[in-house]
């Protein structure tokens, strides 16, 4: 009887050594968290260097974050990942250089797979946002990936990737088509419908859009400049596999700029199908 008190004595006490080394691992890890974010993001310089409403959107936030230098080193969670090729190493806040992203360009292009999706671009409950630079000559990709800051609303920089193009993330296929597309005329004359859709503003109402055709010739005469070497993307939930259209929107970077490139797989391949140039 009394080796089986002590032994149940013995149980209560190594029972509550045990609770008390887990509650200490809980504080622990409790702590080393909220280290890390004492570490990598400064709570209120993120919040004072854009207004409030400049986190709605996503669009309002990225054009803020590539103009200020000041709102790159308040808004990327250091020490920032970089992957190259699936190896990563972390850059501290004193060794980020400013990275003007689209502020130095006169447009960026962004990739739908249906004209629906320009909503997206609007949509306030977005939680994650891919920024990309997807160069077409050694087919490359650099991925900005923003997320929102749980319990704060603000969008962050979280990771940088650079990787070979995935069947994943990328519309390989037509990334392909499109780069030969762009750089070779005889093969662009080849991949247009004739006639082409055409949607532009009413010349005698800058209020109200007309749709018409343009006959092939056309095309090159009115034609917008191409991207021959790179494209961008800005990915805000765009599933890209196995889709048969693909929109190419040209977003001029406070020049009015507004232009739409429709393509549509067919027979024959990948062919231009539709042209809209709303520009102001």
């Amino acid at each position: 009887m009394k080796n089986w008190v002590w032994a149940l004595g013995a149980l209560m006490i190594l029972a509550a050594c045990s609770g008390k080394k887990t509650e200490v691992a809980v504080q622990d890890s409790v702590a080393a968290i909220d280290t890390l974010v004492a570490d990598t993001l400064n709570i209120k310089e993120a919040e004072e260097v854009l207004p409030v409403n400049a986190d709605e959107l996503f669009d309002d936030f990225i054009f803020d974050f590539s103009q200020n230098e000041k709102v790159q080193l308040a808004r990327i969670s250091f020490p920032l990942s970089i992957v190259n090729n699936g190896e990563t190493t972390k850059i501290r806040r004193k060794e980020w250089t400013y990275d003007p992203l689209f502020a130095n360009r006169d447009y960026y292009t962004i990739l739908y797979n249906q004209e629906q999706e320009q909503q997206l671009e609007k949509d306030t409950a977005l939680v994650n946002v891919r920024v990309e630079y997807l160069n077409l000559d050694n087919r490359l990709a650099k991925r900005y990936d923003f997320q929102r800051y749980q319990g704060r609303g603000m969008w962050l920089l979280c990771n940088i990737t650079n990787e070979q193009f995935t069947q994943e993330k990328d519309p390989v296929d037509f990334l392909d088509f499109y780069q030969k597309f762009a750089n070779d005329s005889i093969f662009q004359r080849e991949h247009v419908t004739d006639p082409l859709k055409f949607i532009t503003f009413d010349p005698d109402d800058d209020f109200q859009v007309i749709e018409t055709t343009l006959e092939l010739d056309q095309w090159f005469a009115f034609r917008p400049e191409l991207p021959q070497h790179e494209l961008t993307n800005v990915v805000y939930g765009q599933n890209y596999e196995g889709a048969n259209q693909k929109l190419i929107c040209f977003r001029g970077c406070g020049n009015g700029l507004n232009t739409i490139l429709t393509f549509q797989r067919q027979e024959k391949g990948w062919m231009l199908t539709g042209f809209e140039d709303t520009s102001e």
